[in-house]
């Protein structure tokens, strides 16, 4: 027995609907609101971690730039240098240096074989140097060195203050007296330096807001973190993170302590133009950071949203309260009418519209069936413009759309012709194959545009070169084959050198001249195989590539003896 149950009210379905309706908008809007608070937000916080990398970036350059000019002028003093490279005035001026720059950790003078003979705290003074990274170098010219560990100063001086190992920053210049290197003056610049540059760059509430600054090297090992947790994020191997796309933005990047954060960077300036030690400044904040204010306003919206929903679920159920009391009384006396109980439908004063039902009624019929004739007709016409562009889409599967030459399969379905016609007549058919010489390297050297350019001539050129009854289609990338019906092969190897000759002759807008590569061959009878002939165009073809490009070859049976029998030739092993 089947399941009759009552419809819904049309006042239910009016509430359900509004209600509905009102609680997607105002999730939509909800999301549209965070979406775009999100994308402001996103775009502002990594502008901001940008302008505070930016920062960091060029403090630090300036500062490796300011103690190369130190270590420069130190060691071009010719006068300090004049009573020898341990004279109490060298070791008077290195310690007054040092006092002035507490980031110097030690300063050194080596002599031209590596042994140092004078030093700050005369620290390493006649221990043998010449070994270490930066004399080798700064023998040579100004130096500046990437940080590392101390390795020989490790056990004079004191541990740092956060434990971890003592790291150096190397300057280096050479010492020249009388036109010869005597020596090389060496800075060991504290590594800490970097820490006391980003804390004092760092924006304001910084450690609440979760702000972090990260140095990493050109290979991409983080040799700067905050707070002598460098030693962790390298037991974590932390590497450099993936920077966002633009020089302008900032990307949420998942880091090796798990965070999810909004990434920034920004690489420090050469310090001239042949020092560049490629160090990347990279600054991050917590997504939950970060996001907080949007996150809220996404929340107080739908809040608002949701009690806007309710209201006007509220006001949908009192407006679908009045217009169905006016309804339901013409359905009931619509009932009283087909139980014989009634006579008349009784005027309703709730609109003028349910007024007016009763005469509508009669009057939408008439209007239904002009409107179905309406709809066939813009189905007809709709059919029509459909079987046209199927039409159009049939031809453009034969034709190459760059070149507008047939395709690879028009070339198919016209050389089964073809063949089919010379079999008949006892005529002969042959093919060629037409390659342009280095073609790669147009593409590589000029854009794939000038490519482009470069086929639409050269299909052109090869085209002029043809008879009417000739058939030229673009194989695919550089390649082009060519049906030349009641030609032999002698005559397919003229048609082959006409097409090298007017390649040769033109030159291409933004990239010149160009040579093609041509290999014939002649369609052998009674079989008429095309594909056959085809291939053995291709060997020819690489023969001439083989023997140096911008010429053509015809491919001749080994049976037959010919000066051009040529044996069959691998194409991978030769380029094009």
């Amino acid at each position: 027995m089947t399941d009759m149950r009552p419809a819904p009210s049309l006042r239910t379905q009016l509430v359900i609907w509004f209600g509905t309706l009102a609680l997607v908008v105002a999730g939509a809007l909800s999301l549209a609101l965070g979406s775009m608070l999100y994308e402001q937000t996103e775009r502002s916080q990594g502008e901001a971690l940008r302008a505070v990398s930016r920062g960091d970036a060029q403090a630090l350059a300036d500062d490796l730039a300011h103690n190369r000019r130190s270590v420069e002028a130190l060691a071009s003093s010719t006068a300090l240098w004049s009573n020898g490279l341990d004279s109490p005035a060298v070791h008077a001026t290195l310690a007054r240096v040092k006092a002035m720059n507490p980031d110097d950790s030690w300063i050194g003078v080596a002599d031209a074989s590596g042994v140092v003979r004078a030093a700050t705290g005369g620290l390493l003074v006649g221990q043998d140097v010449h070994e270490r990274p930066w004399f080798a170098p700064g023998l040579q010219g100004t130096h500046v060195g990437d940080v590392h560990a101390a390795k020989l100063l490790a056990a004079y001086l004191p541990p740092t203050a956060n434990g971890e190992p003592r790291r150096f920053v190397d300057f280096a210049a050479p010492i020249v007296i009388g036109g010869q290197r005597v020596g090389v003056l060496a800075i060991h610049g504290s590594w800490d330096w970097a820490d006391r540059v980003v804390e004092k760059l760092a924006p304001e509430r910084a450690g609440e807001l979760g702000i972090e600054t990260f140095v990493f090297d050109r290979t991409g090992a983080m040799i700067y973190a905050k707070g002598g947790r460098l030693s962790q994020w390298a037991a974590m191997g932390q590497r450099m993170p993936p920077l966002p796309p633009g020089p302008a933005s900032a990307r949420s990047t998942r880091w090796r302590d798990g965070e999810d954060c909004l990434t920034a960077w920004f690489r420090v300036p050469p310090i001239t133009p042949g020092i560049d030690l490629g160090w990347i400044i990279v600054t991050r904040q917590p997504v939950r950071v970060a996001f907080a204010a949007a996150h809220r306003a996404e929340r107080t919206a739908l809040a608002v949203g949701t009690t806007a929903a309710a209201l006007a679920t509220l006001l949908a159920w009192a407006f679908a309260r009045r217009l169905s009391r006016p309804l339901m009384s013409i359905a009931r006396a619509a009932h009283a009418i087909a139980g014989g109980r009634s006579s008349e439908i009784p005027t309703q004063q709730g609109s003028r519209e349910i007024a007016e039902l009763s005469q509508a009624l009669a009057g939408m019929t008439s209007r239904l069936v002009a409107a179905n004739r309406d709809l066939e007709q813009r189905v007809r016409e709709r059919t029509e413009a459909l079987e046209a562009a199927n039409a159009e889409l049939a031809a453009l599967a034969w034709v190459d759309a760059l070149t507008g030459l047939p395709n690879r399969r028009a070339f198919d379905e016209h050389a089964r012709q073809l063949a089919a016609t010379a079999r008949r007549a006892s005529r002969p058919l042959s093919v060629l194959i037409v390659d342009a010489d280095h073609f790669k390297r147009v593409n590589d050297v000029h854009g794939h545009a000038a490519g482009d350019a470069t086929l639409v001539a050269l299909a052109g050129a090869i085209r002029a070169r043809l008879r009417e009854s000739d058939f030229v289609a673009r194989l695919g990338g550089e390649e082009f084959a060519v049906l030349l019906p009641d030609t032999d092969g002698a005559g397919a190897l003229v048609a082959a050198d006409n097409i090298v000759a007017a390649v040769r002759e033109i030159a291409i807008p933004a990239v010149g001249r160009v040579t093609v590569s041509c290999g014939a061959a002649e369609v052998r009878m009674p079989a008429g195989d095309c594909a056959e002939a085809l291939a053995r165009a291709d060997e020819a073809l690489y023969i001439a590539k083989r023997e140096g490009r911008d010429t053509s070859r015809q491919w001749q049976s080994p049976l037959t003896g010919a000066a051009d029998a040529f044996p069959p030739v691998a194409s991978a092993s030769l380029p094009v």
